[in-house]
């Protein structure tokens, strides 16, 4: 699977809210680590947080990403 095929978003810590990403392309720097979403021209800082989505959806039909805290109704 490649990096374009996943739904994911990115908690920006400091503007505090969350980007939500569909459609990916990225862009590495010489070492090889992730340093910009191009699509979104949106560049992921050091202590900014990725997660992916898990394929699940709550009893509302939102998406369920990885580190949500889910409470049982």
């Amino acid at each position: 699977m490649k990096v374009k095929d996943f739904d994911l978003r990115v908690w920006d810590n400091e503007k505090c809210k969350y980007h939500y990403i569909k459609d990916v392309t990225q862009e590495k720097d010489t070492k090889g680590k992730l340093v910009s979403i191009a699509h979104f021209n949106l560049s992921i800082g050091e202590n900014d947080e990725i997660e992916l989505f898990t394929g699940f959806t709550d009893c509302e039909g939102n998406k369920i990403y990885e580190g949500d805290i889910i409470d049982e109704i």
